[in-house]
């Protein structure tokens, strides 16, 4: 099984906070319509927010109705790479091994990627040193999906650059998977970006 995890503990600083609560031309929510996108898509999805009430409202709501797990990041404003450690600890539990094989890491801004990408890119996820970054037009995007042999790498991250540095730290291992989806390259960071593709 690959286990999808959506980071959603940032502050949204730059589009003016709660982001993620704000609404697409669709009328619903960003961080609902992420989630929607990686249920459709995989088994087990792991929803990482901060403790923010208006945001953990949410995020119960939609959990509730999608099947998905919500974790509490205490430690969010230590940085991108704590949701990361957090989500793929939720995750695993004491299964390692043996039901999760790999993990797809999706930033909660990204409500464009299509979850034929999400299936597509987990599926390439084949051999446990299998790292998968899909690309459109050569620029590499999101969700990256990780074997099962980064766990501890993906336990051990600091700062706020994610999962970088294991890509950049295995290059050998790493697969570019051309897409169709310029949803994997588009993220929402101001309001203005609200209007769509």
């Amino acid at each position: 099984m690959i286990a999808g995890i959506i980071l959603a503990a940032g502050r949204g600083e730059r589009f003016g906070g709660a982001k993620l609560l704000a609404r697409l031309p669709s009328g619903i929510t960003i961080l609902e319509t992420t989630v929607v996108v990686m249920t459709a898509a995989l088994p087990s999805v792991t929803l990482v927010v901060r403790r923010d009430t208006a945001l953990m409202t949410l995020a119960e709501q939609i959990c509730r109705a999608s099947g998905a797990l919500l974790v509490v990041n205490e430690n969010a404003d230590d940085g991108m790479a704590t949701s990361i450690a957090c989500g793929v600890g939720a995750t695993v539990g004491a299964t390692v091994g043996a039901n999760v094989r790999g993990w797809l890491i999706a930033l909660a801004d990204m409500p464009y990627v299509q979850s034929a990408t999400v299936s597509l890119v987990a599926s390439q996820i084949t051999k446990a040193t299998t790292i998968v970054v899909p690309s459109f037009e050569e620029q590499r995007g999101h969700p990256v999906g990780f074997g099962l042999r980064y766990f501890a790498e993906l336990q051990q991250l600091s700062g706020d650059s994610g999962a970088r540095a294991i890509v950049q730290r295995h290059p050998e291992h790493v697969r570019l998977l051309a897409v169709d989806d310029r949803g994997i390259v588009t993220d929402i960071d101001t309001p203005a970006d609200l209007g769509g593709l």
